[in-house]
């Protein structure tokens, strides 16, 4: 069975026999519910703030993301893995989704703009040069085309493995491992260009 359409993005899952997974537990127990929500809210978290221009936005995307688990928990059919695997599908199309409202490349700048230091105790000068390298690599995903972007940031972000970014994406692992190539090569090039356009000394 498969989950409910809008949900699951056309991904299918197969009902397993294993009774004693936390999803089906949590069908009847509001408390086991709570449980398999503080599992995963976290994950999905880092992996739209990684993805995202910034904090606030992130937040709003895993709001949405566990607000369409919610709607549709009831009707998902699968083991805590494909409920896992199910949670990164709905993510990943609601980052695409954003990304296909923001249209214009300048509105999403802005945000980046905005970006925090990744390591607020390091000295001053590196603090900088973090920021401005973190700024130009969302800048440079933001201008891949969606899928590629999904492939990158489940590789390099979130530390997945071709078998398992294919049961994410619904692609064979082959075809993971040669999307992925040709995405490092379009995102070298984009963060190429970014550094021609702003220079090497670029205050973000």
């Amino acid at each position: 069975m498969c989950a409910k359409k809008g949900c699951s993005g056309g991904l299918t899952f197969t009902q397993t026999d294993n009774s004693d997974c936390l999803v089906e537990a949590a069908r009847e127990d509001r408390t086991v519910f709570a449980q398999l929500f503080r599992r995963h809210y976290d994950e999905i978290f880092r992996y739209c703030a990684r993805c995202l221009p910034c904090r606030q936005t992130a937040e709003d995307i895993t709001s949405t993301v566990f607000l369409k688990m919610i709607d549709c928990f009831y009707t998902f059919r699968g083991d805590d893995d494909a409920f896992r695997v199910w949670l990164y599908r709905i993510a990943g199309n609601e980052v695409n989704s954003y990304f296909r409202k923001v249209g214009r490349q300048a509105r999403l700048l802005d945000g980046l703009r905005n970006l925090p230091s990744p390591t607020p105790e390091s000295e001053p000068g590196r603090e900088d040069d973090n920021r401005i390298q973190i700024a130009r690599l969302h800048r440079a995903m933001a201008r891949l085309k969606p899928a590629y972007r999904e492939i990158v940031a489940l590789r390099y972000l979130q530390g997945f493995n071709s078998e398992e970014i294919g049961k994410i994406t619904g692609l064979k692992s082959v075809t993971v491992r040669s999307k992925l190539a040709r995405a490092l090569r379009l995102l070298k090039k984009e963060l190429r260009r970014d550094r021609t356009i702003r220079g090497s000394d670029e205050d973000v």
